[in-house]
């Protein structure tokens, strides 16, 4: 049961994301073209970053470290990481939003 129940949560936040994408896209007049290339960028970012970070988890436990960190101060490490991650990410959606405006400008 908690499996299909965390199934319909998963697909009822992805049907959520689709919508606040279809609303920026007729916000920002974007075409399907624009859109692609948001979604190409954003998947790269997610994984290469998803990617450096358990690199980086993997080189820190090989080597090992001489002093034992708090539970909460990894927690908030790793929550500072992903939502500068998150910046970087926005920041380059952003970058793309205004590279297809100014196209548009000078067409």
């Amino acid at each position: 049961m908690a499996k299909h129940s965390a199934q319909d949560t998963f697909e009822a936040q992805k049907e959520k994301i689709q919508e606040i994408i279809e609303k920026l896209a007729v916000q920002f007049d974007l075409d399907e073209e624009d859109l692609g290339t948001i979604k190409e960028w954003g998947t790269a970012l997610l994984v290469t970053g998803v990617s450096v970070y358990i690199v980086y988890q993997l080189i820190q436990r090989l080597l090992g470290s001489d002093q034992e960190e708090e539970e909460d101060d990894d927690i908030a490490d790793r929550t500072s990481a992903f939502a500068e991650m998150l910046k970087k990410q926005a920041g380059l959606i952003l970058l793309a939003v205004a590279r297809s405006q100014l196209k548009r400008i000078f067409r």
